[in-house]
């Protein structure tokens, strides 16, 4: 491995995000748009700004991830999904940005509006997570064993995500911590 740069075909030198799938490709995020690099080659996947052709909401990609067949980009207008089996991208966040996305085990999650999302692998679309619509959550962070914690915007409650209930299990900050 020697390096890469835009004289190999990379769409720009301003890297902004890395991920690898299951095949073994590199997909770079940049902020001329989404690179898959084989190893030898780049096929560049770029915004189009007729929007006549689904792919990526914009150039400058902030983040990408791999999960189930799939990557994910988001960017400031928003995030699509890349379904490598088919070949077709499929908008996912409405133009709306996404703050952050996560994958944990085989599922893939979005913060947008600071209400949490989990992508449906079969409709092709965020379904929002089952909690009250006033409850603002400003940070969510996987850990290790595979949990999904949040604090509230007034970082007075400290939440855990039950993926069976699909509900956020609140605790008081002051009770959460010792």
């Amino acid at each position: 491995f020697e390096g890469i740069a835009v004289e190999q075909g990379l769409s720009n030198h301003n890297i902004s995000s890395i991920c690898q799938d299951s095949l073994g490709y590199i997909w770079i995020g940049t902020a001329r748009g989404l690179n898959r690099y084989d190893g030898l080659t780049y096929k560049q996947f770029l915004f189009s700004p007729e929007g006549n052709t689904p792919g990526i909401p914009y150039d400058f990609i902030e983040h990408t991830f791999y999960c189930n067949n799939n990557i994910f980009v988001s960017t400031r207008r928003g995030a699509a999904a890349y379904n490598m089996r088919s070949g077709a991208w499929h908008s996912i966040s409405d133009g709306l940005p996404v703050q952050d996305m996560m994958q944990i085990g085989n599922r893939a999650f979005f913060i947008r509006q600071k209400a949490l999302f989990e992508y449906d692998f079969q409709e092709n679309k965020l379904v929002r997570c089952d909690f009250p619509a006033h409850l603002r959550i400003s940070l969510f962070i996987p850990s290790d064993d595979g949990q999904l914690w949040g604090i509230s915007d007034d970082y007075k409650q400290v939440y855990c995500y039950n993926f069976e209930s699909k509900e956020l299990v609140g605790s008081p900050l002051n009770d959460a911590v010792p």
